[in-house]
């Protein structure tokens, strides 16, 4: 009997002990997700504070903040519609160029045709020789449209028209629906734009191009030069007069047009993601609205995700 008793009180407080795991495994499930829910509300709080009064003296028509690598939208205001580029069609047109393996150190020699339109860059003209390499980054630190007109050329295109077919092309295969092109530099020709697209459309081509051709779109955010294989030497001052504001910043494409009015799109390094980049485009700014736009936009996103990151630590 007393056999009996010893068994149902060991029974007893084996039952005891596992109901007291049980218990306490139930409480700190519920205070796990107690911290889990209050930390997501509190990340929903730090976004709407943080970034609720973002775009207030933005100017831009068209706006995208968003992380290159998780392609999170941190701002946004009409990123889906289509406006005229300007020249943030330079992207398009050198992404053309590269898609068509055009080697970087092939030589091309300026006719007129290039240069007839614009000559807005003293030493690129007709007869100067430049590599491919150097006409890529006269368009796309200092917007040189005679630079976009024959790198347009060396691609062997027998009309300009084809060249647009090509970039539509390569538009459409990468399903940036928005753009259209009927012109390799985006300048107006009377009134009439000759490049179309998104902020959204892009945001990602700017992104997809640094991803895929790091070595022509990333590039120190400073005063460059090339040299013609004549000799003579080209300084190239960047178009982008906020960089002095953007300490992080690896890329940038500036645009303006009568009918486009100020259009700047940017790229910098996530401030605590070595492998991530943060991606930012306005469209339908003001000349210089655009460059107050983006620094704006840099510096309130890049405090929202330095508070995200000490909320993140504390939520581990």
């Amino acid at each position: 009997m007393e056999l009996i008793r010893n068994k149902q009180t060991a029974s007893l407080i084996i039952l005891v002990c596992l109901l007291s795991i049980v218990a306490v495994s139930t409480i700190e499930t519920r205070k796990s997700r107690a911290i889990v829910a209050t930390c997501q509300v509190l990340q929903q709080d730090l976004r709407d504070i943080a970034l609720g009064r973002a775009l207030d003296g933005v100017i831009a028509q068209s706006v995208l903040v968003e992380n290159a690598k998780t392609q999170t939208e941190y701002v946004k205001r009409d990123a889906l519609a289509q406006r005229p580029l300007a020249s943030i069609t330079k992207l398009m047109t050198a992404r053309t160029v590269l898609q068509q393996k055009v080697p970087l150190e092939a030589q091309y020699t300026l006719t007129e045709i290039d240069t007839a339109p614009y000559g807005a860059i003293p030493g690129i003209v007709t007869g100067a020789t430049f590599t491919i390499a150097d006409l890529l980054r006269a368009s796309l630190v200092s917007s040189s449209n005679d630079s976009a007109e024959a790198l347009m050329y060396s691609t062997g295109t027998q009309s300009p028209d084809s060249f647009y077919e090509a970039m539509t092309k390569e538009a459409r295969d990468n399903n940036w629906q928005s753009f259209t092109f009927s012109g390799a530099t985006g300048l107006d020709v009377g009134e009439r734009p000759t490049a179309w697209g998104s902020a959204k459309d892009v945001s990602s081509l700017y992104i997809k191009n640094i991803t895929e051709f790091p070595e022509v779109f990333i590039f120190p955010q400073t005063a460059l030069s090339i040299t013609s294989s004549e000799g003579v030497r080209v300084e190239l001052s960047p178009t982008n007069e906020a960089i002095k504001n953007l300490p992080l910043l690896v890329a940038g494409k500036t645009g303006y047009t009568l009918s486009a009015g100020g259009n700047l799109a940017v790229v910098w390094k996530h401030p605590f993601s070595s492998d991530s980049y943060i991606s930012a485009v306005v469209l339908g700014s003001t000349f210089s609205g655009r460059f107050a736009d983006i620094t704006k936009l840099y510096t309130t996103v890049n405090t929202y995700l330095q508070y995200e990151q000490s909320l993140q630590a504390v939520c581990k």
